[in-house]
């Protein structure tokens, strides 16, 4: 289930890069660049990894980043950093296990903390984290007169209510 859940929200990236490969090159590199939409999901990628490391070795630092790395101007390495991220989430075990967040906690001043936590909990927090990034994407996409399609950056409980609240009795289950 968290695997199928993290998958999802990482095929709206996915569905955010298909988008502008359909535009003229240039101007899909122009956008990517200038639209901060690399700096963006290098984020979620980073936030992406956290995890992988924490399944790994028991703690996620999501303070770890690696800003300023080729997927912020180059569109091809994401689609295929995406890949890899994908791959690893069709194959790593997910089983629940306690974990360790190391995080700072102030912007005054460095105060780094420790706390307990689990890895569907961290999961979770991925995927509300990647969704919420990309509705960020497709709401700064929309000022360069991009238009997304309407399911990227909408959160689970959000697509829960609208399945729930356009049912009526000819409509048995929503899609």
């Amino acid at each position: 289930m968290m695997r199928t859940a993290l998958a999802n929200s990482l095929e709206q990236l996915n569905d955010i890069l298909v988008e502008l490969e359909q535009m003229p090159r240039q101007l899909a590199d122009n956008v990517y660049r200038e639209a901060n939409v690399g700096q963006h999901i290098r984020h979620v990628f980073d936030h992406m990894l956290a995890i992988k490391l924490a399944v790994e070795e028991g703690v996620v630092d999501y303070d770890k980043r690696d800003r300023g790395n080729e997927v912020e101007t180059d569109r091809l390495m994401a689609s295929q950093r995406l890949s890899l991220l994908r791959l690893w989430i069709q194959t790593e075990d997910f089983d629940n296990c306690k974990i360790t967040v190391a995080s700072e906690i102030d912007c005054e001043s460095t105060q780094r903390m420790h706390f307990d936590s689990n890895l569907n909990r961290e999961i979770l927090y991925v995927i509300n984290h990647t969704i919420h990034h990309a509705a960020h994407i497709k709401l700064v996409l929309a000022h360069f007169g991009i238009n997304l399609p309407a399911h990227i950056g909408i959160a689970p409980g959000t697509a829960s209510f609208n399945r729930h609240s356009t049912q009526d009795e000819s409509t048995p289950c929503a899609h």
